[in-house]
């Protein structure tokens, strides 16, 4: 406990125990009412991924583990371009997801790069991308709305950017592995 001065300290020799406690419960109440709670903390936590043409954001609670990607994968027909293909993750099947290519709409030649494990109710999904950087806060009021034309994602997706935040979008994980999920659904249902 920091004291303005001595008079303070003074002050508090002079009162009860029960005085005291009470003062001191007090100031914890004042000093952690500006504090989240680590569960409402870990929501606004982002991990920082890179791009091939620059940076998102993706909620860490979404992310279970980091891995590095294998260079090859079980290839589907008719699988949309930008999910390379399917593999074996602890005993599980994992859909593979290029973000790059799933946000720009374009295919871009990548090798190797990280998968961040996402568990969707229907699958497991590995976000695949080049690297990734620091976990940074953000909260909600810090969001700018989407833009909806962007260099890193296409209007057809801007449905699953979240905000943009130091100008990079950052992704609603729910609404990304559920578009992800009806698009395999609907290429399943093509072969």
């Amino acid at each position: 406990m920091a004291f303005q001065d001595d008079t303070e300290a003074q002050s508090l020799e002079q009162i009860t125990d029960e005085e005291f406690w009470e003062r001191a419960r007090a100031q914890a109440v004042a000093a952690s009412s500006g504090l989240l709670s680590p569960e409402r903390a870990g929501l606004h936590q982002y991990l920082e991924c890179a791009l091939q043409r620059g940076k998102c954001f993706v909620p860490l609670h979404t992310v279970e583990e980091v891995v590095p990607a294998p260079h090859r994968f079980a290839r589907l027909p008719f699988a949309p371009h930008w999910m390379p293909g399917v593999l074996s993750w602890r005993g599980e099947i994992m859909a593979v997801v290029t973000l790059d290519d799933y946000l720009s709409g374009r295919e871009m030649p990548l090798s190797g790069g990280l998968l961040l494990v996402a568990r969707h109710p229907e699958c497991v999904v590995g976000l695949r991308v080049p690297a990734v950087g620091v976990t940074t806060t953000i909260e909600p009021a810090q969001l700018m709305p989407p833009i909806p034309s962007s260099t890193l994602y296409t209007p057809a997706r801007a449905d699953i950017v979240a905000g943009v935040h130091a100008g990079f979008p950052v992704l609603d994980s729910a609404a990304l592995l559920h578009d992800v999920m009806l698009h395999i659904g609907m290429a399943a249902h093509h072969a």
